[in-house]
């Protein structure tokens, strides 16, 4: 049993770790929170390569999704920060000899345990608590969101905690499991956003929205998505593998373009890729405001005055390295 792996995990947990002969030991579960007079929070630490790293909580492992196979899945289901993990990382490298890249960093199930922080409550639910009013208030007077938006977005917040402060949006795959959340300070706190401990890479927000038969919005952020309230992908400033793969297989024949001004190359860059799939582009030109700070009305206005981009308006976009 490597010890140095048991002192992370119970500063990680904030207790002690029961021991085992058999390489295992335990702990009380952080997210179902059972005291029972059993530690039910089991991890493998032995020396056997097929056991080692597997873990599960005997009292909510199908309720919370609390199970999986390696070490690295349960650093991130307990939010672990990102030198805890590359810490835990070297450790298994380094002295259980088990090659990390192929078996511990698997970016699929990393992103099946993903979970919204402990702290976060629904912003559907009212409450008196000064919290609540703030939040409630940033959506609606600084955002321009209302009521639906945060039924539909299932937004919640979080009072105290590592997003102490911060508005949590979620986002859901195509199976409605959760695969991302933006947390962003509604205090004007710094870092105004605030990501969880997984890349955003390779995922598509908002993808339980998406009706793929239907023309796509594509745009800079979640709250712009909102904004839009039509189809509408933020591109979170990951590039499009995914999404372009997505596109192409589901034969999307429109697509329209708001990303914010200072994109110019990207969105052109964009318009080139998609002309060479035969797919329409409608440019968004946002020339001031992003599509969260114009509002719904003003965005939708400019959606519905789009027109395709043609093969010379790309011309003139690249030439002049812009729009005009």
């Amino acid at each position: 049993m490597n010890y140095e792996l048991v002192k992370i995990f119970e500063k990680l947990l904030s207790q002690k770790a029961n021991l085992y002969q058999d390489g295992n030991i335990s702990f009380w579960c952080p997210i179902c929170k059972l005291e029972h007079h059993k530690k039910k929070l089991n991890i493998n630490l032995s020396d056997d390569k097929k056991r080692f790293g597997k873990w599960n909580c005997w009292n909510c492992a199908d309720k919370n999704s609390m199970k999986g196979k390696n070490l690295i899945s349960l650093l991130i289901k307990l939010q672990a920060s990102s030198e805890t993990i590359e810490k835990v990382k070297k450790i298994i490298q380094s002295s259980v000899k088990i090659n990390f890249d192929n078996l511990f960093f698997n970016k699929l199930e990393i992103k099946k345990y993903i979970c919204l922080p402990k702290e976060f409550k629904s912003l559907a639910e009212s409450s008196n608590s000064l919290e609540y009013k703030n939040a409630i208030n940033y959506l609606i007077k600084d955002r321009g969101l209302v009521f639906d938006d945060i039924i539909k977005y299932n937004i919640g917040y979080c009072g105290s905690g590592k997003f102490s402060g911060r508005i949590i949006i979620p986002s859901y795959d195509k199976d409605s499991n959760l695969n991302y959340f933006v947390a962003r300070s509604y205090y004007g706190a710094k870092p105004p956003y605030l990501n969880p401990p997984v890349p955003n890479e390779g995922l598509i927000m908002f993808e339980m929205m998406i009706n793929w038969s239907l023309p796509v919005i594509l745009v800079e952020g979640a709250f712009d998505a909102i904004a839009a309230r039509r189809n509408a992908i933020p591109l979170l400033g990951q590039s499009l593998k995914v999404i372009k793969r997505k596109i192409i297989e589901n034969n999307v024949k429109e697509i329209f373009l708001a990303l914010d001004k200072d994109a110019i190359g990207t969105s052109i860059k964009y318009i080139e890729y998609f002309f060479q799939k035969d797919i329409s582009v409608n440019l968004i030109k946002m020339d001031e405001k992003d599509p969260s700070k114009l509002g719904f009305k003003k965005f939708i206005e400019l959606y519905k005055n789009s027109i395709p981009v043609s093969f010379k308006d790309l011309i003139t976009y690249k030439l002049n390295k812009g729009w005009v």
